[in-house]
């Protein structure tokens, strides 16, 4: 009975052998928060990575998780206790608001062969509109609308409007106001004014403001007509959009009167 534990010692060691002397990758930090970033400027970040484990670490290769991230390693073998750093370079462009996104570290690391990192900020321009996108459903061809967006300052300085326009569109009109450094802009939708036909559209506003790199920013408004609501005919029917004509009717029962 005492032999036993004497006899699965030796065995005990020899299986947590291989594991202790295993590489083993290791990061201060996993996370970043970049915070506020402009988009027009490249942010950068860095990871260091250490090995703490018993053997020789090497990274095979790194893949960010899209074409707006660029990574370069330091070093791809680290002794143990060797540290090295990853650096990142993040292109915002192409992105407003908040973002999220990832990078994943490949690397000889039985625990771990695929280690995630991240990073996030707030992506924002010198001139922003919010929402980008504007809706009014359910109209009427005797009632108005409004709907409004507002022109955000992301540098500090006021939003200053020279134009607002949408071509074609004779039933739009807009006023503005300023809150603060940012322009609330309200687009007036008169109903007794839409055309017979299309009975729904998009349309695309035009806003100049005294930025230069963001000259014309462009707004969407999305609008239709209530659908059991039969179009105006006659000689005082509005004209539809200029050079856009109007679609032919969809077959179907012709509206009731």
């Amino acid at each position: 009975m005492r032999i036993l534990p004497l006899l699965l010692l030796p065995s005990a060691i020899l299986c947590a052998a291989p594991e202790a002397g295993a590489p083993r990758i290791s990061f201060i930090k996993s996370h970043h928060n970049l915070g506020i970033v402009n988009a027009d400027q490249t942010t950068h970040c860095a990871f260091t990575v250490t090995n703490t484990g018993g053997a020789t670490l090497k990274i095979s290769r790194i893949e960010p998780s899209c074409g707006c991230t660029s990574t370069n390693l330091g070093k791809d073998e680290l002794r143990q206790g060797e540290s090295t750093q990853i650096q990142v370079d993040f292109d915002p462009k192409n992105f407003l608001g908040p973002v999220k996104k990832l990078i994943v570290v490949h690397s000889n690391d039985p625990a771990n062969p695929a280690l995630t990192l991240s990073f996030e900020a707030k992506v924002v321009r010198d001139v922003m509109a919010e929402p980008a996108n504007l809706h009014l459903h359910e109209l009427l061809r005797t009632q108005s609308k409004q709907a409004a967006f507002r022109l955000v300052s992301g540098n500090g300085k006021p939003v200053e409007v020279r134009e607002i326009r949408c071509p074609g569109a004779p039933y739009l009109s807009f006023s503005q106001r300023k809150e603060g450094l940012d322009v609330l802009v309200t687009i007036h939708l008169d109903g007794t004014k839409l055309p017979a036909q299309p009975s729904a559209a998009q349309e695309r506003i035009i806003v100049r403001t005294t930025h230069p790199k963001y000259d014309p920013i462009v707004e969407y408004l999305d609008w239709s007509v209530k659908a059991d609501e039969a179009p105006r005919t006659g000689p005082g029917d509005p004209t539809p959009h200029a050079g856009k004509p109007a679609p032919a009717r969809p077959a179907g029962p012709p509206p009731i009167r």
